[in-house]
């Protein structure tokens, strides 16, 4: 018997008089987490293929928006001194899980708190640097005293999720706090809560919802271009592709932002012209052809 990796409720396998296998999902996110009668799912692609082709994860390369992602956390004070042991994007990502693992809830001082904020930022590339310059001459995470409360409200409610449990209030929860904090959106949210699930080890993981997941959940889910499907929606779809692929839901989001980012800018399906990989190609187009006829 197979766990949801999402719920982790029992995924019955009925054979029916055929002899083929028919998924049913006993999950709790039927009855959470939908709103309607629809079922969420994400384009078909070869989700191994493309599971370590992500460059935000690669140990090999720190890459151009990586770096000035770092450099403008930089403003806030607390990177600089971490930057001789960050050689490539990979070694930012374990930095961070580092980081956080050794936090301590009790003890753990408002330094501690927002160095962690501030390489999330960096690691999300140059679109991180709102809270580090705007507005002019007063930008909220290097002068705003109260930065650090509201940021350690919302990893507490983090910590809460690994003794009580992940729910559809509680992701909503933690993700409304950390937006309520000057200059985050949930593009970047999103990015918080992935790294401290995996870092304080909260089953099911919290993955990515940025642009990319966004117009590939509108243009899969018969959606128009404007349209955004909730975060909780999207999680429901990784929890089917992740069924399907055997592959834990965060691998299954970063396979996706690599597929995207090979085919397509960051807000748009359209092939780019640099855009030269054969794999997948048909599952590209599709995605460009709904893209032009809406």
């Amino acid at each position: 018997m197979e766990l949801s990796a999402f719920t982790n409720r029992p995924v019955i396998l009925l054979s029916n008089v055929t002899g083929l296998l028919v998924r049913v999902k006993a999950s709790i996110a039927t009855f959470i987490l939908k709103k309607d009668d629809m079922s969420y799912i994400l384009p078909e692609i070869d989700f191994k293929y493309w599971a370590d082709k992500n460059p935000y994860y690669s140990s090999d390369t720190l890459s151009k928006e990586v770096k000035i992602g770092l450099t403008n956390a930089s403003k806030a004070g607390l990177v600089s001194p971490y930057l001789p042991t960050i050689a490539s994007n990979g070694d930012l990502v374990n930095l961070i899980l580092k980081k956080i693992a050794a936090f301590d809830f009790a003890q753990g001082s408002d330094d501690q708190i927002l160095l962690i904020f501030d390489l999330i930022q960096s690691w999300g590339g140059a679109m991180g640097k709102w809270p580090f310059v705007k507005p002019k001459g007063n930008p909220p995470r290097p002068n705003d005293q109260k930065f650090s409360v509201g940021y350690f409200k919302a990893i507490q409610a983090l910590q809460r999720m690994k003794t009580d449990g992940v729910t559809e209030d509680s992701i909503s929860h933690v993700n409304e706090l950390i937006c309520e904090l000057p200059m985050v959106s949930e593009s970047f949210s999103t990015k918080h809560l992935q790294f401290w699930s995996i870092g304080l080890d909260i089953k099911p993981r919290l993955a990515i919802y940025d642009t990319r997941m966004i117009l590939l959940m509108a243009a899969t889910n018969q959606g128009s271009k404007s349209h955004r499907h909730t975060y909780l929606q999207f999680l429901e779809a990784l929890d089917s592709a992740s069924l399907k692929e055997r592959l834990p839901p965060e691998i299954v989001e970063r396979s996706l932002f690599a597929f995207s980012k090979a085919y397509f800018p960051n807000a748009a399906l359209q092939i780019t012209a640099e855009a030269s990989i054969t794999h997948d190609r048909q599952a590209a187009v599709a995605l460009e052809t709904w893209w032009l006829s809406s």
